[in-house]
């Protein structure tokens, strides 16, 4: 960080979670499109993912 001039300011992880707004939509998208059963094909998975 010095040779270009940065400081560091916090030791915070590089891929925290908290700030990941996605992380806590995978299992509710799990959840949704896989209700039924896991999808055989792209065209059924692409249905499940309309249907939501």
């Amino acid at each position: 960080y010095n040779i270009f001039g940065v400081q560091k300011i916090m030791n915070w992880p590089g891929n925290s979670t908290d700030l990941n707004a996605i992380e806590a939509a995978w299992p509710w998208l799990k959840q949704r499109t896989t209700s039924c059963g896991a999808p055989r094909d792209k065209k059924t998975g692409k249905q499940a993912w309309i249907d939501g």
